[in-house]
């Protein structure tokens, strides 16, 4: 990674609601950037489930409280973090958080949820990587994804 990254970064209040408007954000920044029609979706379905994790996960579903979304284009990479403050990020619980859904029961079962959801699960097949940072009092979930190469633009 260089520092010829672009870096943004927005702002959001701790309610569900707004994760919607995050995702949108970054699925507008995606689009710029050139990925496909199957790839923004999954993006911002990424952003999304980060996003609601960080709600009720560190702030209870309690409203006024900082959630940052940044995004920093690299040049062959994009990479998004979605930010609390003060509350920390397990960061064993994501790192062993498993990728893909092979391990569970089938059929699934709609009433038999993990104790933790499956929003890991589905970042980690969608985004390349899914880590915790922290500086001070700020935690990310940092993902990171590829840049389409000129081949895998959209049209």
């Amino acid at each position: 990674m260089n520092n010829d990254a672009i870096n943004m970064t927005w702002a959001f209040d701790s309610q569900f609601e707004a994760a919607h408007e995050a995702g949108a954000q970054l699925g507008a920044l995606a689009t710029e950037l050139g990925f496909c029609e199957v790839e923004i979706p999954r993006i911002e379905l990424c952003v999304h489930e980060a996003f609601a994790n960080a709600v009720e996960h560190a702030f209870g579903n309690q409203p006024g409280h900082r959630i940052e979304v940044d995004a920093i284009v690299h040049r062959d990479t994009l990479e998004i973090r979605i930010c609390q403050f003060g509350v920390p990020l397990d960061a064993a619980l994501v790192a062993a958080a498993p990728v893909g859904f092979d391990d569970l029961e089938v059929p699934l079962d709609a009433f038999d949820c993990e104790k933790r959801g499956r929003g890991l699960r589905i970042i980690k097949v969608i985004m390349d990587a899914c880590e915790v940072m922290q500086s001070g009092d700020r935690y990310c979930l940092v993902m990171r994804k590829p840049l389409p190469t000129h081949s895998d633009r959209a049209v």
